[in-house]
């Protein structure tokens, strides 16, 4: 059995003493209820759902939409919403949630406008209720320590000084909120910086190790020693264009007719750097 408990919380003190009864929203381009069971042509999980006709009980259900919805949620009764309701989302072995009716309703309570689906999306102005998830939520840390220790192993593995530079020379350039200067920074500050990145931005982290970015990486590297020049308009070779974004250079650089301008940048970045694009950094297998 996997057991999973939601609650619903509220920080508006009006609801933390007094129910709030919400109702259905009617959607007239649907020309249903938004109640979580409706059908909704644009979104392929709602197919087999509940017709209005259906959830007004105007008409029968089949037995098989008797079997997938055995709680109807109808949209014209109210559904007192109160501070710390709880829902009980387990499923059983086979996967089938104990309590159906729970599901139900917190499929409805997702859609109100007014409730936050975490704490950390609550807007005072907008929302009465948050959903507490904390199944959720230790998931969520698990899944991003797994990440900071992948990230870090990467770092620890990787510290040539080269390579360190690299790794943060990419991060400057993709993350807003990391930012650091690697030509005036020793190798161990630039190694600290890493690691502090390791645990704000794992995933970014972990990208600049792919295959996938030594490409990107080449392109950053030009950028950053002016060898190519970025501007709000894209990258350029002097007047050339040479595309707007990483990718439509990456396209420039594969094309087989341009093998001149990918030499000569090659060139010219191992004259500063000592590296040329297509030289491998050795990474550890993981």
């Amino acid at each position: 059995m996997r057991k999973q408990i939601v609650r619903l919380i509220s920080l508006d003190p009006r609801y933390r003493v007094s129910p709030y009864p919400a109702i259905a929203e009617e959607n007239s381009r649907l020309d249903t209820y938004l109640t979580g069971q409706h059908v909704d042509p644009d979104d392929e999980s709602t197919v087999g759902g509940l017709t209005k006709e259906e959830m007004l009980g105007d008409e029968k259900l089949t037995v098989a939409k008797r079997n997938r919805f055995p709680f109807v949620v109808n949209p014209k009764t109210r559904v007192p919403l109160t501070h710390s309701m709880r829902f009980d989302l387990s499923k059983d072995d086979s996967g089938e949630y104990i309590k159906p009716k729970d599901k139900a309703i917190y499929d409805f309570v997702k859609l109100q406008r007014f409730v936050a689906y975490s704490k950390e999306e609550y807007v005072k102005s907008k929302h009465y209720f948050y959903l507490e998830d904390k199944e959720q939520e230790a998931s969520a840390r698990v899944t991003k320590r797994d990440k900071r220790f992948k990230a870090e192993k990467l770092v620890r593995e990787n510290t040539a000084s080269g390579r360190l530079i690299d790794v943060a020379t990419m991060l400057s350039y993709n993350l807003n909120n990391f930012n650091i200067d690697t030509d005036y920074l020793s190798k161990t500050q630039v190694e600290d910086a890493l690691y502090d990145a390791c645990e704000k931005y794992p995933e970014n982290v972990i990208n600049c190790y792919s295959k996938d970015a030594e490409e990107d990486m080449f392109i950053i590297k030009l950028a950053k020693h002016k060898i190519i020049s970025k501007t709000d308009d894209g990258f350029y070779d002097g007047s050339k264009f040479i595309g707007m974004t990483l990718g439509e250079v990456k396209s420039f650089t594969s094309d087989k007719e341009n093998e001149s301008y990918v030499s000569k940048w090659g060139k010219l970045l191992e004259n500063k750097t000592g590296a040329t694009k297509g030289t491998k950094t050795t990474t550890k297998k993981q």
